[in-house]
């Protein structure tokens, strides 16, 4: 059975700091008090600024029970009474918080009750503060101002040698008035906190959190945390000794108290080491102590196989909640063991300590594990030196399932930066993966703040990366640079980057324009050359297209770009054509691989990002961000003119968010099918960014797989070598502040659960190698009709001399298959069949 333990003190973990403190003592009401001994620090002289605040919630009011008390009631010496302070209450919720601060002869200064309303069960924040340039005396509650002295107190001050209670009043040194309720994070500063300052210090558990001055002036702080109570011994956790001595407290013995399970569920990578399947938070009581583990029993009960785990290791954090799979070495190592079936005993070293302590159970995971396969662990048994802690439910729900590849590029705080935002990514000409980032340094805004381009390498299909390499470097507010986008270029191993920089896309104007810059590479994305400014061909005062003179701001849509069949270079852009604080889309292009570069027609009004594919007919297609459903355009003429108007993709329904489109397969390039991805977050929120697939050029996204099923937005996709595909993708997690940037790889067998599987394409050298050559072209050349005769003839396709799909024809019985090229330029074109047996044949065409 699950044992149990009583504890006088109840320490909480949760982050609730708005609404009550992070740790409290439980007060019974009886006999139970806190005694800090006298110390001129609480007395307040004629010349001193003072506040003390507290935190009390009240478990049931009773007369006048005593919150804080520094005076005397002695009936032995009755002028006591005339010297000091305390907070208190009394039997109803309406009168929950008072202060007395008696004046030397007769009645207080100040001494009213809030009129807060706080029901008995409810924590409040309680404050009196003693301000000599303002000759005032005030209390605040639940950082409200409710009552202020009207009287001078330039003659009010005091000085006793009474012992200071919390939790009662003072009776000739014998506490009375018990209050039952409990008690957190009691404050005393030589300072009169503002209204400001006062709700600083409600909403900051954290003494660093607290302001300089405050610090400076802090003479007693207690958080009432069992981490700081010794020998029933409260810490004074400002440095100053005024430590508090806790009456009739008794603190249980060493014990785990209560185990936390946190599934993880996110997808993970094969050949990933130190990846967490279950935390541990351990909740360890004693007064201070520490106790030594000795075991735990874990199961790997919901594991598809047992071979997918190359080792299990486990790791303490101690009280913190925060454990990086990829700095592992910044934990403690207290156990490793091998996956079997049935019980699993791994030996710990290590020890708990008082307070919440986090074990992290982890795998390596093997290079060779099958994508799709489930791992998950369950604790069933935490063993110490003098206790079995046996778990009632020793598994939650959930499973991480396995990915090809699964890596953090990065996360907020690497490499001294506070963000990392809008990832781009494309597979090299040499196989490589090239990762493009914004390095957001200081906040995670857009421009105009301070942001760097970084670029990161990786050669083993994204299983690793290298140091980044900076692009472009921002050197300060409206000098940053961001949004990039990446494509080919027609060099051999060359690449092209476009991005924006300066006084960012609303401040921007004709005469200030936002930049746009290109930087290339030569060597597949291991160096760039310097940026060069291409502003003055898109947009601005200096356009050499005058039209474009008046614009406003352009910006590229980060992700990819597009080389196409025909060598022109593609980005999208969003356009501010006027002061409206709305979008337009339109291409900038190049034919002279980046030397020159021209702007399309108008592809959308009141668009955003945007991207563009090549279909396989030559057309170009564009996706364009918008709320709700997905817009999209068509250029037949290579992406100069576009429909007059957009169209909605009813089956891609997402945010207005940023996503990326890409072809994928063709059978212009010899596949068996046509096939284009697209990524997006799914619904009306940033999260749950889903990847989808169309076999039908874009017309419709039949299969799609979530990989991101939680805060999520931006994202890029790429084809590696193999046929997988990578996603580079913007996520965040529970309590964290801002995006990570993360790879997925998975196959198209994964994404399509087995319908459909990625095949190598087959050549037209290969086709003719094998002999296929079995069907005949007459006559060729030719100007209006030829005749294809052959056998076991599926499908016919005609593409011009640069790859462009002039024509498909289907064929059902007939060995003789009569086309019509009446409408065809001249020049070379290619014939490929494909026959029923999944080959493919090709010859050319001449038409004269």
């Amino acid at each position: 059975m699950r044992k149990f333990l009583l504890l006088a003190l109840c320490l909480i973990t949760a982050s609730l700091s708005f609404s009550q403190p992070t740790h409290y003592l439980d007060f019974n009401g009886t006999n139970q008090y806190m005694r800090i001994a006298h110390h001129p620090d609480f007395n307040i002289t004629l010349d001193e600024n003072f506040t003390v605040t507290m935190w009390v919630n009240v478990t049931s009011y009773s007369t006048n029970n005593r919150y804080l008390c520094k005076r005397d009631f002695s009936e032995n010496d009755p002028g006591e009474e005339r010297t000091g302070y305390e907070l208190w209450g009394t039997n109803e919720s309406g009168k929950s918080f008072a202060i007395n601060t008696p004046s030397a002869t007769s009645g207080n200064i100040l001494s009213q009750y809030s009129g807060i309303n706080t029901p008995a069960g409810n924590w409040m924040h309680l404050a009196m503060v003693v301000d000599r340039t303002s000759g005032t005396i005030k209390m605040y509650h639940n950082g409200a101002l409710t009552n202020t002295s009207t009287t001078s107190i330039t003659d009010w001050g005091f000085f006793n040698t009474k012992d200071l209670f919390i939790g009662a009043g003072n009776q000739g040194g014998d506490p009375s008035f018990f209050t039952n309720g409990s008690f957190g994070n009691l404050r005393f500063y030589s300072l009169p906190l503002s209204t400001e300052n006062i709700s600083i210090d409600k909403k900051n558990n954290d003494l660093s959190m607290i302001t300089e001055e405050m610090q400076s002036h802090l003479l007693a702080a207690y958080d009432f945390s069992e981490v700081n109570i010794s020998n029933n011994q409260l810490a004074d956790i400002s440095g100053n000794e005024h430590h508090g001595n806790l009456v009739n407290f008794e603190f249980s013995k060493s014990e785990i108290i209560a185990v936390t399970l946190l599934q993880e569920k996110r997808f993970i990578g094969c050949g990933n080491d130190n990846e967490v399947l279950l935390q541990a938070a351990v909740e360890f009581g004693g007064n201070n102590e520490s106790i030594d583990l000795q075991s735990m029993i874990i199961q790997l009960d919901g594991t598809t196989d047992f071979n997918d785990i190359n080792s299990i290791k486990i790791y303490s954090t101690s009280l913190s909640n925060q454990f990086d799979p990829r700095t592992a070495e910044d934990a403690t190592l207290i156990g490793t063991c091998q996956p079997i079936s049935g019980d699993i005993e791994c030996i710990l070293t290590g020890n708990l300590i008082s307070g919440t302590n986090y074990l992290w159970i982890t795998c390596t995971v093997s290079a060779n594990a099958m994508e799709g396969n489930f791992l998950d662990a369950s604790l069933k048994q935490i063993a110490t030196t003098n206790q079995n802690f046996i778990l009632d439910e020793p598994s939650p729900n959930g499973h991480r399932e396995i990915l090809l590849a699964r890596t953090i590029l990065y996360t907020p705080g690497d490499y001294n930066s506070m963000n990392y935002r809008i990832p781009a990514i494309i597979t090299a000409k040499d196989s490589s993966l090239i990762a493009i980032t914004d390095k957001r340094k200081f906040n995670e805004g857009d421009l105009p703040q301070d942001i760097d381009i970084i670029c990161n390498r990786s050669i083993d299909g994204g299983h690793s990366w290298s140091e980044p390499v900076t692009i472009a470097l921002g050197t300060g507010y409206e000098h940053g640079f961001g949004d990039a986008c990446i494509c080919h270029s027609n060099d051999e191993n060359g690449l092209i980057c476009g991005f924006v920089g300066g006084v960012g896309l609303w401040a921007s104007t004709p005469n200030n324009p936002i930049r746009s810059y290109i930087v290339r590479s030569y060597d597949n994305g291991q160096t760039w050359t310097e940026p060069e400014d291409i502003t003055n061909y898109i947009f601005g005062t200096n356009c050499i297209q005058p039209e474009h003179q008046s614009w406003r701001a352009s910006f590229f849509g980060s992700g990819n770009g597009l080389l196409t069949s025909t060598g022109r270079i593609m980005f999208v852009v969003a356009i501010r054509e006027n002061t409206a604080q709305s979008l337009n889309n339109y291409v900038v292009y190049s034919d002279d691989n980046g030397e020159t570069w021209n702007v399309s027609e108008r592809a959308s009004i009141g668009g955003d990002e945007a991207k563009v594919t090549e279909l396989a007919d030559g057309s170009i297609l564009m996706s364009i961000r918008h709320g709700g459903n997905r817009w999209f355009n068509i250029s037949t003429d290579g992406g100069i003119t576009w429909q007059p108007n957009t169209s909605t993709w009813t089956d891609l329904v997402a945010p207005a968010c940023n996503g990326d489109i890409i072809r994928y397969t063709s059978v212009n390039q010899g596949y068996e099918k046509n096939r284009i991805l697209h990524s997006l977050p799914f619904g009306t929120e940033r999260e749950d960014v889903t990847v989808y697939l169309s076999y039908d050029e874009g017309t419709s996204w039949t299969t799609s797989k979530c990989l991101v099923p939680y805060s999520s937005a931006y994202s890029s996709l790429c084809i590696l070598p193999d046929g997988s595909i990578g996603l580079y993708v913007e996520e965040s997690y529970i309590g964290a502040i801002g995006y990570s940037t993360v790879f997925y790889n998975f196959s198209l067998k994964w994404l399509s659960n087995g319908a459909d599987e990625y095949s190598e394409p087959v050549s037209i050298e290969e086709t003719n190698q094998l002999g296929l050559s079995d069907f005949e072209i007459f006559p060729n050349p030719s100007h209006s009709l030829v005749t294809i005769e052959g056998t076991d003839i599926k499908e016919i396709t005609i593409q011009d001399s640069v790859g462009r799909l002039m024509k498909t024809v289907q064929n059902s019985k007939n060995s003789s298959i009569k086309i019509d090229i009446s409408d065809f330029k001249a020049g070379i074109y290619m014939i490929t069949v494909k026959k029923n047996n999944g080959t493919f044949d090709s010859k050319k065409l001449i038409i004269d």
